[in-house]
């Protein structure tokens, strides 16, 4: 019974929340350690907050540690936010297309070839939610007492065996950016603070399929995002030997 309360103690230390907001987020390193997630919530006028969720990535045959891949990705998730709330086309999908292409080109600028990341961003505005994906994250909305994952959210994933790459959506890697399989062009929709989601890494794809997700969470209650993620934390634990990549966790329950 200690050793089981002394794990829950452990794991909920690795989890991060704000309440009033009804988030929490937890980062599950594997060799690599290049995930993140941070959270911005001051100084941005008529946001609550804004989330990144950011995979970074190099080439370990070209470059013998991991600090480039970690390095996009802290640059990618303070930088895409900070250009894409100052563009001012009114159609999202072009405020989003042009936001990439600006940090798509200030990243390829800084690191020429073999670093990158894909990424998700949440932007919460006062009257609804705003979510722009780039490449290989798992996003969840609850609909319907179910988890689903929305149409508007494209899969880019490769077959790493023929191709340079495992997915065909990303900012950098600029080795590749002239065969035109690979872009740096994002998905973006809009949700209602009422409707719960889960954005993950790609990591989290190598232990649950989306059935297998719902099977485990049916009986989850979802008012707390905080125990939400510990229980998920557990289950990942459970599955530690199937666990291939950093796993990244994000949660933004109902906030009405």
């Amino acid at each position: 019974m200690l050793d089981s309360v002394s794990a829950n103690i452990k794991l909920m230390q690795t989890i991060k929340s704000i309440s009033k907001v009804s988030i929490a987020y937890a980062l599950l390193p594997f060799k690599r350690n290049q995930d993140l997630v941070s959270i911005q919530e001051d100084g941005i006028e008529g946001l609550r907050f804004v989330a990144s969720i950011v995979d970074g990535w190099n080439n370990p045959k070209e470059i013998l540690n991991d600090i480039p891949g970690k390095e996009v990705a802290k640059y990618v998730s303070r930088r895409l936010p900070e250009v894409f709330l100052t563009q001012h086309p009114n159609d999202l999908k072009e405020r989003a297309e042009k936001s990439a292409e600006i940090v798509d080109k200030e990243v390829l600028a800084k690191w020429p070839a073999h670093a990158s990341c894909v990424g998700a961003f949440l932007f919460s505005f006062m009257n609804e939610d705003v979510l722009l994906t780039l490449g290989s994250v798992t996003v969840f909305v609850y609909r319907n007492r179910r988890w689903e994952k929305p149409s508007e959210v494209g899969d880019y994933s490769l077959n790493p065996a023929q191709y340079p790459s495992d997915v065909s959506r990303f900012i950098g890697r600029g080795e590749l950016k002239n065969d035109p399989l690979y872009s740096a062009k994002p998905d973006i929709f809009t949700l209602q603070h009422s409707t719960p989601i889960l954005i993950t890494t790609d990591g989290f794809d190598d232990l649950f399929s989306e059935s297998e997700f719902n099977k485990l969470t049916s009986e989850w209650k979802l008012d707390s995002a905080e125990e939400f993620i510990l229980d998920l934390e557990k289950e990942i634990k459970k599955r530690k030997n199937e666990q291939k990549d950093d796993i990244a966790i994000f949660l933004r329950l109902s906030t009405l």
